[in-house]
């Protein structure tokens, strides 16, 4: 037996990362093309297109100016990844 969940739709990414990056490049904002420029070579184009897409959604939460909010250091945490 198992659990029915609901499942999230992904849409495929283009042929070419790159290419989407060029074409969207007016509508993202200066903090996304920063992360997105910064990716490491060693990632795929499909790893690539990914993380392209997860940053477009959720670039709303990012800081991008002198009164969003930010990091702070009142509060610590740890992630205890038990050595991986």
């Amino acid at each position: 037996m198992g659990i029915v969940e609901a499942a999230e739709v992904v849409e495929p990414c283009s042929d070419s990362f790159d290419d989407e990056v060029r074409e969207n490049s007016a509508e993202r904002s200066e903090v996304v093309e920063k992360i997105t420029n910064g990716l490491p070579a060693e990632l795929t184009e499909s790893q690539r297109c990914d993380i392209f897409q997860l940053l477009q959604e959720y670039e709303s939460i990012f800081y991008e100016g002198e009164y969003d909010i930010g990091r702070t250091p009142l509060v610590e945490y740890r992630i205890d990844t038990v050595g991986h």
